[in-house]
């Protein structure tokens, strides 16, 4: 059911209610920390998480209004065979997409438990920005995207879908860049950040923070392929998705094996990962809706690589630097990190005349 509500509430640009879910949960999950439980605590934590998601959802009801009371209507009836067939492909994607890192973790146990946990701990700070950037990014264009596309019987706005699918894999490639530029200049403190407060000795921060870097690389064709997912399904394409991922996985599984069977390091096993978003991503860009919305295009014009590379370079100069003047301080990584997000995004900028334009608009104007 929240589900259901969070759908409606970003189909209509209402992102707020439906980005706070979580942070909803969290909170009484820590309430519930704070009073103390005379009975058993996994059944009163077990009730407070319960409760955290029956709040989220009365919350995004309350945010949805009148519209969230008229109760289930039946008729007419909207879920036919069509729709079904849609529904299972898009999940049969979505699936193989969940199961890469499984995969990875089953491949690394083949180089013993250490590479295990180490491999685990470096894909959780990977997905981190593909989640929280990437993802996001996404979830705000597709509305947008679903406006513009043909429906059925009427035609839609393809230019419009056009311009707006081109901006969507030039700021996808961006802050993919930026993220992996990020990751892998400050990977040992980001891994000591979030991970060295424990018994984990300095050669696993060491191993965690190498796999950190090198799995980073895959963020840029694994924030592509999901844009191109969603252009592809709001134009009615849920199979080239499908087959894409399937190809990616497969090409995946089959190089990492052959890596372990070639007796090469774990480190190309993560570069695999790259290697099957690749895949995919050249299967999505053949698609026939891809190709009638000029998917490939995009990506064959030297300025959009010009503004990734210039802005993955912006964002890692300002840590390497600081690693020059003051190295190990504890807090200027994230001065850093700041200073070169700041920057990333300017070069990126300064590429894009239509990003440009757009940021004057929203630019008062002098008088």
């Amino acid at each position: 059911m929240t589900g259901a509500t969070i759908a409606f509430l970003q189909a209509q640009n209402r992102f707020f209610i439906a980005t706070i879910g979580t942070a909803i949960i969290n909170l009484v999950l820590i309430f519930a920390l704070l009073i103390p439980a005379d009975a058993d605590t996994l059944l009163w934590l077990a009730g407070a998480i319960l409760a955290g998601a029956l709040i989220r959802w009365l919350v995004q009801v309350l945010a949805i209004g009148r519209g969230a009371a008229g109760g289930f209507v039946l008729r007419p009836w909207l879920v036919d065979r069509i729709l079904l067939a849609h529904f299972g492909r898009t999940a049969a994607a979505e699936a193989v997409v969940f199961f890469y890192p499984f995969a990875l973790r089953a491949i690394a146990t083949l180089f013993g438990v250490g590479a295990l946990a180490s491999v685990n701990f470096a894909t959780k700070l990977v997905l981190l920005p593909l989640g929280v950037a990437i993802m996001t990014l996404t979830t705000v264009l597709l509305p947008r995207l679903a406006g513009l596309a043909p429906r059925e019987g009427q035609e839609g706005d393809i230019a419009g879908l056009r311009r707006m699918a081109g901006q969507g894999q030039f700021w996808t490639l961006v802050l993919s860049a930026m993220s992996a530029a990020v990751l892998i200049v400050h990977a040992r403190w980001l891994v000591e950040l979030a991970f060295g407060w424990g018994e984990i000795g300095d050669a696993g921060l060491r191993a965690i923070s190498l796999y950190t870097a090198i799995y980073s690389i895959s963020l840029l064709p694994m924030g592509l392929n999901i844009f191109l997912r969603r252009v592809l399904n709001t134009m009615g394409d849920t199979s080239a998705p499908m087959i894409a991922e399937i190809c990616g996985f497969a090409a995946f599984v089959g190089g990492a094996l052959a890596i372990v069977a070639l007796g090469l390091p774990l480190e190309a096993v993560l570069l695999t990962a790259a290697g099957g978003g690749l895949v995919s991503m050249s299967v999505l860009l053949r698609a026939p809706a891809g190709k009638a919305v000029r998917l490939g295009e995009r990506l064959i014009r030297p300025e959009l690589w010009l503004a990734v590379i210039l802005s993955g370079v912006a964002t890692a100069a300002p840590g390497l630097i600081l690693e020059r003047v003051a190295p190990g301080h504890a807090w200027l990584p994230a001065i850093a990190i700041a200073a070169g997000g700041m920057a990333g995004l300017c070069a990126a900028l300064a590429v894009n005349r239509e990003a440009r334009a757009a940021v004057r608009t929203l630019l008062p104007r002098r008088q």
